[in-house]
């Protein structure tokens, strides 16, 4: 057990680490969902502290509240604020916190349901999650989430597994704190019902205390969102719920963009390109371990879930939704890593093919930085050195006479190995391709140029995102990133709703300059030449134009 203790103390540290790569940030890249965080915890700050009034900054001419998820999140940066002062890192500090109290939850989780080797493999997998890592430091709400999530799920198990009513409602009491933080959490609704059906039957239907479970769980998340909703009609004003259709269709079934946007995700974000192989030789040779059904029925509470908002799930930018995969694909793998490393007994014949795996991973990560390199070449590179590799281990073990079922063990027992050295490989190396590409974006240092010209107390009209999604369908198009850099208010008008009259229309209402994205402008004909034509320039820089829609003279006679 000590020794067990120091290698989840290792692992609980080099996750720390790794978590804590992009913590000192400021909100310097162009996501919407950070700046959104960022800009209703500084309007807290300034405007007020009542946390059931969250305002966003493209408020327009209207109060500024926005239907969202219970915004503890970014109220909890505010307070900080308040006691530290305005840091913009601060609220990746929180996240970083919310993240290593998360990761020491699923490591208990792993020890409890899997012997050593296997707990420690899935704890490393999950600490090396790229996907759990990226919202370790950024400002979204799902770390919070998160964290609640996981010790939802710890402390049901813990309850089914007989360890005492206090984690039954523990645990009623966590996923209502997660579907408050994210209402995307309510699909672990589907394991708890899994899990009781096994325990009880469907005679728990008739039983008060379920009822209860439900109503501590769910209750708190549907009076927020219905008050939350009110903000969505009188404002039109909304954080992605009811401005933006996530539903699945019958399209599942003719568009190729849902299964291939699932697959993708998952490959090669969650399981990593060889995963499945180490997880299904697992449930094989290790299907009556605790952890493998806890992992199939959390599994498919997840799919469910994907499924129903595949519209949004299959999505290449909602790739950190899969995040709620992680845990039962750790539990998974850790369970398939023990039962391959127990096939062979021969510790000699395991140091060499840890030895190749070495070899053949040293080689893969300098193939990375080669031009040949790509994920391709590397899934094609692993599987070749998988075949090799293995092929000369079984030609000596059949030269010494090893008999059937030992040469097929042996066959097991490489494939496995170098499988999971590649599982760890591609986590890290995509941990180092994550943060290489973290880079402050060009037009933040714009942002300053452009304030300068825009008085405080004015509005500004803001190039925002695609009017609809992928598959045709209502989209958050609200683009914030210019408005907090820039700290004004203002509206945003999504990029095919552009034109000259949409323009007229909000200086209608109040907007005195329009901050337009080049980019998008180019889509939409003539419209960059008429707005020069018609509008002064104020500014510019590589990416975006100021406009001045109306001079303050005419704003005051107004």
């Amino acid at each position: 057990m000590k020794k067990l203790s120091s290698i989840c103390l290792f692992i609980f540290i080099l996750g720390a680490g790794v978590r804590a790569i992009n913590i000192w940030r400021p909100v310097d890249r162009p996501t919407w969902r950070e700046s959104d965080e960022a800009g209703i915890a500084r309007n807290y700050y300034r405007e007020g502290m009542n946390i059931f009034y969250p305002r966003v900054d493209w408020r327009g001419d209207t109060a500024g509240y926005a239907e969202m998820e219970f915004p503890l999140y970014p109220w909890l940066i505010a307070l900080s604020y308040k006691i530290f002062g305005f840091h913009e890192f601060i609220g990746r500090v929180i996240s970083f916190l919310f993240s290593l109290l998360t990761l020491w939850i699923f490591i208990r989780l792993a020890r409890d349901l899997m012997p050593p080797l296997g707990a420690q493999c899935a704890a490393l997998f999950f600490a090396l999650s790229p996907l759990v890592i990226n919202i370790s430091s950024s400002l979204q709400p799902e770390a919070l989430m998160f964290l609640f999530y996981l010790l939802a799920g710890y402390w049901f198990i813990c309850w089914h597994r007989d360890q005492g009513e206090k984690f039954f409602w523990g645990s009623a009491i966590a996923i209502s704190m997660a579907i408050l933080a994210k209402a995307t959490a309510a699909h672990l609704g589907v394991f708890f019902g899994l899990l009781i059906i096994e325990k009880v039957g469907f005679a728990a239907l008739t039983k008060l205390r379920f009822w209860g479970f439900g109503a501590i769980a769910l209750i708190p998340g549907v009076l927020w969102y219905s008050h939350a909703h009110q903000f969505w009609k009188q404002n039109q004003l909304s954080l992605g719920l009811s401005n933006e259709y996530h539903w699945v269709g019958w399209d599942l079934f003719t568009n190729p963009f849902f299964v291939k946007g699932l697959a993708r995700t998952e490959a090669f974000y969650v399981w990593m390109p060889l995963g499945f192989l180490i997880i299904a030789l697992g449930i094989w040779l290790n299907r009556r371990e605790k952890a493998v059904k806890y992992g199939v029925y959390w599994g498919i509470a997840v799919a469910v879930y994907y499924l129903i908002a595949a519209r949004t799930t299959a999505a290449q930018w909602a790739a950190y939704y899969h995040i709620a995969s992680v845990p039962a694909v750790a539990l998974l793998l850790g369970n398939g890593a023990a039962a391959i490393l127990h096939l062979q007994s021969d510790k000699r014949w395991l140091k060499r093919l840890a030895a190749l795996s070495a070899i053949s991973a040293l080689v893969l990560l300098i193939s990375s930085y080669l031009p040949l390199s790509g994920i391709r070449f590397e899934i094609g590179f692993v599987t070749s050195a998988t075949l090799v590799l293995t092929t000369l281990v079984l030609i000596e073990r059949i030269k010494n006479g090893a008999e059937g079922g030992a040469v097929s063990q042996t066959f097991l027992l490489s494939i496995g190995v170098i499988s999971l050295c590649s599982v760890f490989l591609f986590q890290t190396r995509q941990i180092v391709v994550d943060a290489h590409n973290w880079k402050a974006s060009e037009l933040r240092s714009c942002a300053p140029s452009f304030a300068a010209q825009i008085p405080a107390s004015t509005l500004v009209l803001i190039t925002g995102g695609s009017c609809v999604n992928e598959t045709g369908y209502p989209a958050a198009y609200n683009a914030s990133f210019m408005l907090y850099w820039t700290d004004r208010k203002g509206f945003n008008i999504c990029i095919e709703e552009q034109s000259l009259a949409a323009v007229a229309s909000f200086v209608k209402r109040g907007a005195n300059y329009y901050l337009a994205a080049k980019s998008t402008l180019h889509r939409r004909g003539n419209l960059e030449a008429d707005l020069r034509r018609i509008y002064p320039v104020l500014a510019e820089c590589e990416g975006y134009i100021l406009f001045q829609l109306m001079s303050m003279e005419k704003t005051v006679e107004k």
